[in-house]
């Protein structure tokens, strides 16, 4: 090594390069990590999320919260809790004239969701908007991208009911998203929930979506809130159950 300084020290320069480049590109997967966590924490489950029992191994429409204002009313008297939605999600089948597909369809109140996850900053074009007359659907971008629809564009969604009848509805393309959620970008359409309502049949919700103000009070608030809702059909899940791979 002493005969050849230069070769050396052209090595050590090199292990340093990719030391550092290691250490960057560590940091920026890291950041990214963030990122997606925080955003599926938002635009998904929340902090801490209420469901059935048994939705989230069998989603039917048979398993649903009947009385999310009882919830929602506890909630209100919670001071860990920033904000709360009420969300109906259910498959369904989207389709075009040329492709069709499985898609999460989920009922949303645009104006709570602005409140509670800032969802109207995710739109990368058109409008945050289902139209007045709840006809109009945000769709994620990269289901956009496979069925071939931009702003405007009609796609049929069926679905069933909670007769188990198929029920059917042609929505207009109001917006596109891009979340970093992968449920919604690659398989989410959002459309008005009373809307849905009246198609499926659900009078309740599906879920119960909840932001912190502090992200670490999750099992506090869980802990308060079981005996207070004590019924043996419904659960109460931390973001870090719902997102392990996320959380890890």
């Amino acid at each position: 090594i002493v005969r050849r300084k230069g070769r050396a020290a052209l090595i050590s320069i090199m292990i340093a390069v990719s030391m550092i480049g290691l250490l960057l590109m560590e940091g920026m997967y890291e950041g990214m990590m963030v990122q997606i966590t925080q955003n599926s924490i938002k635009t998904g489950s929340g902090t801490v999320s209420i469901q059935h029992t048994l939705f989230r191994s069998d989603n039917n429409l048979k398993y649903t919260i009947a009385n999310p204002r009882q919830i929602t009313a506890m909630l209100d008297s919670q001071k860990e809790v920033q904000s709360y939605v009420t969300r109906i999600n259910q498959r369904g089948l989207i389709a075009t004239a040329g492709y069709s597909q499985g898609v999460n369809v989920i009922g949303v109140d645009l104006s709570r969701e602005s409140s509670h996850a800032k969802l109207e900053n995710f739109i990368i074009k058109g409008d945050y908007s289902f139209d007045k007359n709840g006809r109009g659907a945000l769709i994620g971008y990269r289901l956009a991208k496979k069925l071939k629809v931009d702003i405007g564009k009609k796609v049929i969604v069926t679905m069933q009911d909670t007769n188990n009848e198929v029920v059917s509805v042609a929505l207009k393309i109001r917006g596109i998203l891009k979340t970093n959620n992968m449920a919604i970008d690659s398989n989410g359409l959002l459309m008005d929930i009373e809307r849905l309502r009246s198609l499926n049949g659900v009078q309740g919700a599906t879920e119960i979506s909840i932001l912190l103000h502090e992200q670490n009070d999750d099992a506090k608030l869980i802990r308060s809130l079981i005996p207070k809702i004590n019924d043996q059909n419904i659960a109460v899940y931390s973001y870090k159950e719902l997102y392990p791979s996320l959380h890890e």
